[in-house]
């Protein structure tokens, strides 16, 4: 209608561009409502590379075996997507989106992988050592890989590589000397923290009791530290975890998880707390800790071994 002024809506679109190789990038874009907008996407270049553009669980754009796969393509997204074909090689897996709508506006994940896989491989002390256990899930042109080890040893640490096609990720399992106290005192427990575990981005630490094969969160750190249960505080410049006022239930298995994208080191270490006066310990028996020790790790151990993987059958 002559004279009507006719809005232009402003979309903002949010993309996290995520890849085989652990690179992660986030990033806001805005759009003008009937426009076209361009969503970034880079990745260390590599060879026979899978895209996936997604928002939520709409398919937005596929791209594999070197061509465009639209056959899931969502019908909103219809004849309005398009990568740079000519740029993949060199890194760029950014998406053009045509005649933005109001409905286009939200996250959208860009996911690129390879159709290699990785090689995966375990250390005990210092012999190599086959896998226990190994699963894949196919779900289409996706799959993901879950490679597991049982703990036959806790006086050996154990290893976990992951050899990717631009770089490696790593993993660590070691089981610590046991520390005893009285009820009602107070005791530190060390992390094993290093400050070359922190030179990358993404570094968190997470503490957990595992007390007759339960298991409770009880403090961590990813930026700042959060308390979950009482009378626990993590140390910031250690990482060490402070129990005060001890008491029986105290009284388990202490993992300190700490966690990079390239990298992850579990350190284990068993607490007993005596009664006051009394010698008699109230904490698991040699057996019990041993069956503990075997089988709770096993969910430990395969750590980011579950790796999710994008590939091609």
């Amino acid at each position: 209608m002559k004279g009507q002024k006719i809005p232009s809506l402003l979309i903002y679109l949010f993309q996290t561009g995520a890849t085989l190789w652990g690179f992660t990038e986030q990033s806001t874009v805005t759009g003008l409502f009937s426009k076209d907008c361009i969503l970034p996407c880079s990745f260390p270049p590599g060879d026979d590379e899978v895209i996936y553009w997604k928002k939520g669980d709409r398919n937005v754009h596929s791209y594999y075996y070197q061509r465009d796969q639209l056959e899931s393509q969502h019908p909103d997204y219809r004849h309005r997507t398009q990568l740079f074909h000519q740029n993949i090689p060199s890194g760029n897996a950014s998406l053009k989106l045509n005649s933005l709508t109001v409905t286009d506006e939200g996250s959208y994940n860009c996911y690129v992988g390879t159709q290699q896989a990785p090689h995966i491989s375990w250390v005990q002390g210092n012999t190599s050592i086959q896998e226990t256990d190994r699963q894949e899930t196919r779900d289409g042109v996706l799959y993901s890989l879950r490679s597991d080890q049982n703990i036959v040893n806790t006086a050996d640490p154990y290893q976990c590589h992951i050899h990717l096609p631009h770089e490696e990720w790593a993993a660590e399992w070691k089981m610590q000397d046991q520390l005893s106290n009285m009820e009602g005192s107070s005791i530190v427990i060390p992390c094993e923290y290093s400050d070359n575990s922190t030179n990358t981005e993404g570094f968190s630490v997470v503490w957990t009791l595992n007390r007759n094969a339960v298991i409770s969160v009880l403090a961590s750190f990813n930026g700042s530290s959060h308390s979950y249960q009482p009378r626990v505080q993590i140390n910031q410049n250690d990482f060490s975890l402070m129990l005060h006022d001890l008491t029986a239930d105290d009284s388990g298995e202490y993992l300190c998880n700490i966690s990079t994208p390239h990298y992850t080191k579990l350190a284990v270490r068993t607490l007993q707390v005596e009664y006051s006066g009394n010698t008699k310990n109230i904490v698991l028996g040699v057996t019990g800790a041993i069956a503990t020790v075997i089988l709770v790790p096993v969910a430990w151990i395969w750590f980011k071994a579950r790796l999710i993987y994008l590939g091609i059958c």
